[in-house]
């Protein structure tokens, strides 16, 4: 398989006196090495377009150019198999490159600047690897006009304006967790951002959060106590934070299958939750996104 999956950092050093890599570090897995020059490579993605009725996907070759500047690299070797579970190789490769960054930022700490690539690198021209670690979904959806973009927006801002400050500062807080849940590509990762969103909202840092969670949105759907447990229930709130205090508790860094298929369902419930809890933060109507669950029989 002609590609390698590849993480490189910027570095806080002078350039070298040449482009020669300097290796680093090296096992039959992951080879380091640390080079001053402009890089070039080509990686692969998928590109959406949307049309007014209708939608397409297509796979690209990317071309991607850093200036010149000193960078590691860090190259974990993909095995030569046809076999090879991508999704697997993927997901401990990425770990094994964070042991590797926390080696300089223990022993060097702030060389490293910051991190401006990491993906497959294509190696050869009839090549194509593609492996996204969360699926790529398509919406269908009536488009919004500009207008009505423009009203709706300066309508949330307006109710943004009056909120409290103690209010303002965690919708605030929280909507920076809850974006960074849509911006990573790390099933984990998304679980803890929008976790931590819930903890931060509706939870105000209380850790009951099975309890506060449910306790607000019953709130929010004038429902009972009996109807509580409804909730709890419905929306898979004990398996979803059992889930996330094995990952933070106990050290949990692979999925087991079960896992595996389960956590698709638990993200899109934890957003759904996360949409109605900051609309009605923020003042909005809750919508109809926990409408699925809640009242399905």
């Amino acid at each position: 398989m002609p590609s390698e999956y590849v993480e490189i950092y910027k570095l806080r050093l002078p350039f070298l006196n040449d482009e020669t890599p300097r290796p680093v570090f090296e096992t039959n897995e992951v080879m380091v090495h640390i080079i001053s020059k402009a890089l070039k490579f080509t990686t692969p993605n998928s590109e959406t377009t949307y049309f007014k009725h209708g939608v397409s996907l297509k796979l690209i070759k990317m071309s991607i150019s850093l200036p010149k500047a000193t960078y590691l690299v860090i190259i974990n070797k993909v095995p030569r198999s046809s076999e090879t579970d991508l999704d697997a190789y993927r997901t401990k490769a990425k770990l094994r490159s964070s042991v590797i960054v926390s080696y300089f930022d223990l022993e060097y700490n702030n060389l490293i600047e910051k991190k401006v690539h990491e993906g497959f690198i294509l190696l050869g021209e009839d090549t194509f690897v593609l492996s996204e670690e969360k699926p790529i979904k398509l919406y269908a959806r009536e488009y919004p006009s500009i207008g009505k973009i423009k009203e709706k927006i300066n309508k949330i801002n307006e109710n943004a304006i009056k909120l409290s400050t103690e209010d303002s500062e965690r919708f605030q807080l929280a909507s920076r967790w809850f974006r960074r849940g849509y911006e990573t590509d790390n099933y984990i990762d998304n679980l803890l951002f929008w976790t931590i969103t819930l903890e931060i909202f509706p939870c105000k840092g209380n850790m009951k959060f099975v309890n506060n969670v449910s306790s607000y949105l019953a709130n929010v759907y004038k429902k009972n106590e009996a109807n509580k447990r409804m909730i709890k229930k419905k929306l898979k709130l004990k398996e979803i934070y059992k889930l996330r205090s094995k990952i933070v508790h106990a050290g949990k860094i692979y999925l087991n299958k079960e896992e595996e298929e389960s956590i698709s369902n638990y993200l899109e419930i934890l957003e759904n939750i996360c949409v109605v809890c900051l609309r009605t933060l923020i003042g909005l109507p809750p919508g109809k996104y926990l409408d699925q669950y809640l009242l399905v029989k």
